[in-house]
């Protein structure tokens, strides 16, 4: 059993994390233990480890343990430090394993409560355990609200989003309506953009309908992939439209599929895992329940767990928008899993509820507390925001956003403004700049140059910016 819960206040007793059953504390309960199941040292003389799992064994079966696990800084036990948590029942031998779970380079401490122990209290942990993973050079990962780069050096994502694979397939329109080739990647560069971001077609990648379908789709995508990351962009990849068996993914739905959508993140993540440039979006834009108001508690509940736990966790109501059935919805916490059972390492992002703009709903129900569990510990928060978007607003994000920035990186995926309005826009990407969050305009595609309803930026291939565009491109070039 997992649990993101919060920690219950119990007295607690303290065990020892060992590696590979070197050290383990006994007690009158038994061994709580980490186990290296990284494949190999992970660091000289087995002192450090990659990925690890924690083993708990009692002499009494059937007993249920807490526990969390804090960076080791020197200072006491405090649950609200825990990067790691759970309550896991021991089975009928007494054991249980939680994990596997990697972590950042460093140390830290284990803790257990054992409910009903006869030895309450707190002590310091004896031997603190070290984490010292052998990533290839070219690694992206996590690190508290921030994302870093193979250097170590924060990276801030300053982007686009480029529309066209998502629908020309399903509309006769090629691989691409537009070309994205060097000459559009050398304008992008010029605009000083660093990652790129590409919706894709559900049923096309799985090559169930569309043309190109299937493995021409596939390389396709794949081309275009290699194109920007041999030219030192980064590249989000976003599930964008999709469909259950009973009709074609020709447009957004509002959930992920228990048919097709894991299937898809099996598939793509066995395709580009070794490839740290590569972000996978799960979801574009999720609206569990109808996009119901969340200022209940109780609406707030229902739409957060059917959005991490889908129709296997009962709270997703059974119609939901444009038809789709609650039973046919997938949650998020299956398609994380997707991607690590194929072993790809790359970053997650997981856009909030209410179409990707809610990340806060309240204390208790917001994308800190619902979302899934990843093994590797690297999660994104994904917030799209426009100009007539809910929570569009300083005041709105600084309620919402802002506590969500201040534990995980946050990435606005999609931003933009139909109006034209650069006062708007600007104060957006300001605020978003003092958060220390990503961003990426909606769309790098041509359009008029006057048009801002269609929120295109470009005029043309060579990256002339539209009237819109224009407002992205020069705040780009003030940083």
């Amino acid at each position: 059993m997992r649990s993101r819960g919060p920690w219950l206040g119990i007295s607690l007793i303290a065990a020892i994390a060992v590696l590979s059953s070197a050290f383990a504390d006994g007690g009158v309960q038994g061994a709580v233990e980490i186990r290296d199941v990284s494949g190999d040292s992970g660091g000289a003389a087995n002192t450090e480890l990659c990925r690890f799992e924690i083993h708990g064994g009692y002499l009494r079966p059937a007993r249920s343990d807490e526990w969390w696990v804090q960076k080791d800084d020197g200072g006491p036990a405090d649950p609200s430090k825990a990067l790691l948590s759970g309550t896991y029942l021991a089975d009928a031998m007494g054991e249980w394993t939680a994990g596997p779970f990697q972590l950042d380079e460093g140390g830290y401490v284990l803790f257990v409560n054992t409910v009903g122990s006869p030895r309450p209290g707190v002590s310091q942990l004896r031997r603190p355990f070290r984490v010292g993973c052998q990533d290839s050079p070219s690694a992206l990962r996590v690190h508290g609200n921030r994302l870093l780069d193979p250097s170590g050096q924060t990276l801030l994502l300053r982007g686009v989003d480029r529309m066209g694979l998502e629908y020309s397939c399903v509309q006769g329109k090629g691989l691409m309506s537009e070309p994205l080739d060097q000459r559009s990647v050398d304008a992008l560069k010029d605009w000083r953009v660093n990652v790129v971001r590409l919706p894709l077609n559900e049923h096309c990648w799985l090559g169930i309908d569309g043309e190109p379908r299937g493995e021409p789709y596939r390389q396709g995508v794949a081309d275009l992939v290699d194109l920007l990351v041999s030219n030192g962009l980064y590249v989000i990849l976003d599930l964008h439209w999709s469909a259950p068996h009973t009709r074609l993914a020709t447009r957004m739905d509002p959930m992920p599929n228990t048919d097709y959508s894991a299937s898809f993140w099996t598939s793509l993540a066995n395709r580009f895992k070794g490839q740290d440039r590569v972000m996978f979006d799960l979801f574009n834009e999720p609206v569990p329940n109808s996009n119901k108001k969340d200022d209940t508690d109780e609406a707030a509940r229902r739409s957060w767990e059917c959005w991490r736990d889908g129709a296997a966790g009962g709270t997703c109501d059974a119609t939901q928008l444009d038809g789709m059935a609650g039973s046919e919805v997938a949650g998020m916490q299956s398609l994380v899993d997707a991607v690590r059972a194929t072993g790809a390492r790359n970053v997650i992002m997981l856009g909030g509820i209410q179409f990707a703009n809610t990340l806060w709903s309240n204390s208790r129900r917001n994308w800190l507390a619902y979302k899934p569990i990843d093994p590797l510990n690297r999660l994104v928060a994904s917030l799209h925001t426009y100009n007539m978007t809910w929570c569009r607003s300083t005041s709105c994000l600084q309620l919402e956003v802002a506590p969500i920035a201040a534990q995980a990186p946050v990435v606005a995926a999609e931003i933009g403004n139909d109006a034209c309005d650069g006062p708007w826009l600007t104060t957006l990407l300001r605020w978003l700049d003092q958060q220390g969050a990503g961003y990426l305009a909606w769309t790098w595609n041509v359009g008029a140059g006057s048009d801002c309803a269609s929120m295109k930026l470009i005029v043309d291939d060579a990256g002339t910016p539209s009237t819109y565009g224009q407002i992205y491109k020069s705040h780009l070039a003030s940083l």
